[in-house]
């Protein structure tokens, strides 16, 4: 069976006369996939991580990255690199998301700024 598709319903206790009287936030985090080849099962179980985490000043990825991207949890694309070490001094305190691309494929983490 393959999955071509993937829903939510959000409910909230909180209905007035237009819908939902209160924000509804939905957010989907480490999320594994495998996919076929060939009728060759793949699973990708590669991570990556940065150091250290929280920091006020500088970050480094546990492996080597050909590029990565940095976003806040707006969604707004904040940062685009290739170094392994980066300064996050200029950052907002706050969650940062990073997608980073290592071995031909794009890996997801986060950091926290102080």
């Amino acid at each position: 069976d393959t999955i071509t598709s993937l829903s939510f319903n959000v409910f909230s206790s909180d209905q007035g006369n237009y819908g939902i009287n209160t924000p509804t936030y939905f957010c989907l985090d480490d999320i594994v996939y495998t996919t076929i080849n060939n009728k060759i099962q793949n699973i990708t179980n590669q991570q990556i991580t940065v150091f250290p985490n929280p920091t006020a000043n500088f970050i480094t990825f546990s492996e080597n990255i050909t590029e990565a991207y940095f976003f806040d949890l707006t969604g707004k694309l904040i940062l685009i690199t290739n170094q392994n070490t980066v300064n996050v001094s200029d950052f907002s305190a706050g969650s940062y998301i990073i997608k980073a691309k290592l071995n031909n494929q794009y890996l997801t983490t986060k950091f926290i700024k102080f």
